[in-house]
């Protein structure tokens, strides 16, 4: 059966772990031989398309706006109405289209392998699922804002039920959307979530030295937290943390990298407050080698992030032999088991706790962050397995009918 993969033409670097995990699916997908009775290809909808081994099918629209139609929209009193319709009646040829290229192609089921990203609800398809934080966790304006409240909604409730399989990160992944929603447990499979590309990248001890020196640093004396700033993040709590924490500890600094979401400002003005101005490093959004490095002479990562269930850079850390310390979540104990510190990531107290814990017993985290990464599950190359073994599920499902 012709397994189509959709590709994001809109995917940026700059949005994080995400691309990061969407990055290295792709390319793994691209170089992974699946099952003999599946074909794999990919759709774009992009006007430029990736260097990809397996072929790429490039879908296209365009209409012709009638002349009547157009001309309504000079007109005060009918130009909102007119807009809707013609935006309404534009969305429904193009579906109509991409549908018609598919099937001439041959192609009977589509894979979506990031969430929000299903063009065709109508045509069969299986998708991927991270989070459904907008439910499971506190109202963050990232995830409660008007806008993006609804498209979550649209997603959960209108989407994903369509969906022939739906692929989690994790068994508590799986357990966090049946929660929520009212989902076949049947249809939700886990295919584990995997460390980015800047687990894979090697870098020289002189590049590393180089990068440590760039950004005034000395190995094994900074706490390391990648994260876009957005308020789930809960950046404010850890620098109250560590506030205290160099109270005893006065040589170590504390490592922001990743993109402005609309928060930093306002964690600037609080690393100001305090006074940690000399004490904080603001890397901003750096290269996958930075990111690489910052791990490996890194005291510890540092996560105390309030959405899960999982996440991307306790993984990222395991595989660069960096120990952990993350908030208490069912999803990051699936992730790490017995070797991180786990904490309250609301709690102070807790947070200055656990990288005191850390600072005493590195070398015993260090060691059993390592035997983690002999046994530990969430690979690419598990989740590759896992994605032809579902799609193979998912192709004799869609052979029920035309």
């Amino acid at each position: 059966m012709k397994i189509g993969i959709w590709l994001d033409s809109d995917y940026s670097p700059t949005m994080g772990g995400s691309f990061s995990y969407y990055d290295r699916l792709i390319t793994g997908i691209d170089n992974y031989t699946f099952a003999k009775e599946l074909e794999i290809c990919f759709i774009t909808t992009g006007h430029k398309s990736p260097t990809l081994k397996h072929p790429v099918i490039q879908l296209s629209f365009s209409q012709t706006i009638p002349f009547f139609e157009k001309l309504k929209l000079h007109i005060p009193l009918v130009r909102s109405q007119t807009r809707k319709r013609i935006a309404t009646q534009t969305d429904r040829l193009r579906k109509d289209s991409y549908a018609k290229t598919l099937k001439e192609n041959d192609i009977r089921l589509i894979f979506y392998p990031i969430p929000y990203l299903c063009e065709l609800p109508d045509f069969p398809f299986i998708i991927t699922h991270w989070d459904i934080g907008h439910r499971s966790t506190f109202s963050f304006p990232e995830v409660s804002e008007e806008t993006t409240f609804h498209d979550r909604e649209e997603f959960y409730n209108n989407i994903l039920p369509k969906a022939l399989l739906i692929f989690t990160e994790s068994e508590a992944g799986k357990q966090e959307l049946l929660r929520y929603t009212h989902l076949c447990s049947n249809r939700i499979k886990t295919v584990p979530l995997f460390a980015g590309n800047c687990a894979t990248l090697y870098s020289s001890l002189q590049q590393q030295l180089d990068i440590l020196q760039q950004f005034n640093l000395e190995k094994n004396e900074y706490f390391y937290y990648p994260a876009q700033f957005w308020a789930h993040k809960n950046h404010h709590t850890l620098l109250h943390a560590f506030n205290l924490f160099i109270k005893d500890n006065p040589d170590y600094k504390l490592v922001f990298s990743g993109s402005d979401q609309g928060n930093l400002n306002y964690i600037k003005q609080i690393v100001n407050n305090l006074h940690l101005n000399k004490s904080v490093v603001f890397a901003g959004f750096v290269s996958n080698i930075i990111v690489g490095t910052l791990y490996r002479n890194a005291t510890s990562l540092i996560m105390p992030t309030m959405m899960g269930p999982t996440n991307m850079p306790l993984l990222e850390a395991m595989e660069l032999g960096c120990p952990v310390i993350c908030s208490d979540m069912a999803g990051h104990r699936e992730e790490l088991g017995d070797a991180a510190i786990y904490c309250d990531p609301m709690s102070v107290d807790e947070l200055l706790g656990s990288m005191k814990l850390m600072v005493k017993h590195r070398d015993e985290y260090v060691e059993s962050i390592k035997i983690q990464r002999e046994n530990t599950p969430f690979k690419i190359e598990m989740a590759l397995e896992r994605i032809n073994q579902y799609l193979c599920v998912a192709a004799a499902i869609r052979s029920a009918w035309e």
